[in-house]
């Protein structure tokens, strides 16, 4: 019996830049939800969800969403921002 070869998906992740004038707290979560994006899971045991099917460009749209207190959460993100007045 002949095997099919596995279909072949591509995936665009796209990282933001981790600033170097950033605040330490804010560079760990930064490097946690790029770590996150790029293994799909991350280490507070979220992981990617596709929310949108691919449409006829072949894309499709996927989500994580962190548990409560991750550092890598929006608003977690969003908290320490504010809490160390940074500004890109």
């Amino acid at each position: 019996m002949t095997r099919k070869p596995a279909e072949r998906t591509r995936a665009l992740i796209v990282l933001g830049e981790v600033p170097d004038d950033a605040p330490a707290e804010l560079k760990d979560a930064l490097a946690r939800r790029s770590q996150a994006s790029v293994t799909g899971v991350c280490a507070c045991g979220a992981t990617v969800e596709i929310v949108e099917a691919p449409g006829t460009d072949g894309l499709a749209r996927g989500v994580m969403v962190h548990e409560p207190g991750c550092c890598a959460s929006d608003e977690a993100l969003d908290a320490i921002i504010a809490r160390t007045g940074w500004k890109p």
